[in-house]
């Protein structure tokens, strides 16, 4: 996910911090007392050359009980005033609970609602850390901004990352 930090009044490293914690604040309470959060990089301009820069903490998961298959995830869709599939991106979160889930592999309307919620929380605390998020492009367009982000209430897999 993209960053803009031109608002932002601090360094990489303090990026990397306030990422963690809106992560952890959020998702983390989402995903499975197995998932660790170690770490968060944040990777400032070209890919190849541009500077990293890293939090670290010891973060875990706050759901107990069985997990499903480590490829198993929550998929958000990351949406912007931008039309079409150029206007839309994706991600995977790992950590899923199977009481979560249904017997259609559908996410129970509770956890659904409290993924959405934390979707939410996660947008609003980097933007209140003058953090807002964006959607990067693979070519010449400029990043665009993500204006909310979904749960989907279908499950989603990974299929060649089983991590």
């Amino acid at each position: 996910m993209g960053l803009d930090i031109q608002g932002f009044a601090g360094n990489g490293v303090d990026v990397a911090a306030a990422c963690y914690l809106a992560w952890q604040n959020t998702f983390l309470t989402q995903q499975s007392g197995l998932i660790r959060l170690n770490s968060v990089e944040v990777k400032y301009g070209p890919e190849s050359t541009g500077p990293s820069f890293t939090s670290s903490g010891e973060s875990v998961g706050s759901l107990g009980g069985s997990t499903l298959a480590p490829n198993t995830c929550y998929l958000v869709e990351k949406n912007t005033n931008l039309g079409g599939r150029k206007g839309r991106g994706r991600m995977f979160i790992p950590g899923t609970v199977a009481a979560s889930m249904t017997d259609t592999g559908a996410l129970n309307t509770t956890r659904l609602n409290a993924m959405n919620a934390a979707c939410s929380d996660f947008l609003g605390t980097l933007n209140a850390a003058d953090l807002p998020a964006v959607l990067l492009h693979g070519d010449a367009t400029a990043p665009t901004d993500i204006i909310n982000m979904s749960t989907d209430p279908v499950l989603a897999t990974q299929r060649r990352r089983l991590r």
